[in-house]
């Protein structure tokens, strides 16, 4: 963030070697430890420690397309006819039918002090260009961890706000510290999708989305918050980003890779792709389809800044000293609605930034 709060481009255009290179003199490299590494490209995950939390409404569809054993666990085998080549298949959040959610969260939390570095692989296509795909990251009780046991609203909520400006009475992703949504229709960065106590930015969307975004919402319990916080809709202008593959498009002609961290400390610190986070940030970046890397950082949420609200969270959660969750589970989910495409993801990794 710039020092007046607004929304900053880290980089597009080939900059990330630029950005890179300053890193190399201006900040530490981070020291990261490996929590877990799932291409979710087999039959089976090599953890057994994914869930897959309860749908609002309907079944979570979430299931490995190289599995034909649809009672696999953790995660079930899609049972396609054929099924992918064992090592060639990928996470299926939804297939293109109307009105579907699938998500899947890590059962293990991930310490927050020590910063956080997600990676994975984000694929949307065969369908009519909707809704998209979100990543989460959501409180838990540090004395008893547990992921969420049920995701957000389908549609342009992304499975992680309650949308209650739109769905009265409808909630969100429980706990949720950080969405971020890969946005094909552009609801996600539209006003509707707000929970309660929202101010939105010039750049959302006033009951009219704003198509092919990336963008960050931030905590929200129930019907309350999981108010926008950054976009590429702030950084450029509301330019559509190549998210989506297309109605005749593959997964090999679909892909956006995505990078997410977190740093909590008080100094920056490059990632091992050379992605820069400022001290006390979250930084996004991605790869579009077409075009550049794409990248932007905001200030964490903190009961500190005031974007974690008191009663949010329980005070037992929040770490005293930063004002940040003490542990998060993280997780995707892919939801469609009047309109459709497959929703897939492989290759995802998440470390810690120092040890």
């Amino acid at each position: 963030m710039t020092p007046n709060g607004t929304p900053r481009r880290i980089f597009a255009a080939g900059g990330i070697a630029a950005v890179a290179a300053i890193a190399l003199a201006t900040t530490a490299f981070a020291a990261e430890v490996p929590i877990v590494t799932e291409s979710f490209t087999h039959a089976t995950t090599t953890s057994s420690a994914w869930t897959l939390p309860t749908a609002p409404a309907g079944t979570n569809m979430a299931c490995l397309t190289a599995s034909s054993n649809a009672s696999e666990t953790p995660i079930p085998g899609c049972a396609l006819s054929p099924p992918n080549a064992n090592g060639f298949g990928a996470l299926r959040l939804t297939n293109v039918g109307n009105q579907k959610e699938g998500g899947v969260a890590f059962g293990q939390p991930l310490p927050t002090i020590r910063g956080l570095d997600v990676r994975f692989n984000s694929y949307q296509y065969g369908g009519s260009g909707a809704d998209g795909i979100g990543f989460f990251l959501a409180a838990t009780n540090p004395i008893s961890p547990a992921p969420p046991t049920k995701i957000g609203q389908p549609g342009g909520e992304l499975g992680y706000s309650s949308g209650a400006a739109g769905s009265p009475g409808a909630t969100g992703l429980a706990d949720g510290y950080l969405g971020i949504g890969i946005d094909v229709y552009g609801n996600y960065t539209n006003s509707k999708i707000d929970g309660t106590g929202c101010t939105d930015p010039s750049w959302v969307g006033a009951s009219i989305g704003v198509p092919g975004q990336v963008t960050v919402r931030g905590p929200g319990n129930g019907s309350t918050g999981y108010c926008p916080l950054n976009s590429t809709a702030a950084t450029d202008s509301k330019v559509p980003q190549a998210l989506d593959g297309g109605s005749t498009g593959t997964r090999l002609t679909s892909e956006v890779p995505v990078e997410i961290a977190i740093n909590p400390g008080s100094s920056s610190v490059t990632t091992t792709s050379g992605l820069v986070v400022p001290a006390g940030d979250y930084t996004v970046a991605f790869t579009p389809i077409v075009g550049p890397r794409e990248g932007f950082d905001g200030a964490l949420p903190t009961t500190s800044n005031g974007e974690i609200p008191s009663g949010m969270f329980p005070a037992a959660w929040i770490n005293a000293t930063t004002g940040l969750p003490d542990e998060l589970i993280m997780g995707w989910v892919g939801s469609t609605g009047r309109l459709t495409d497959i929703h897939e993801i492989t290759q995802a990794a998440a470390n810690t930034l120092s040890g």
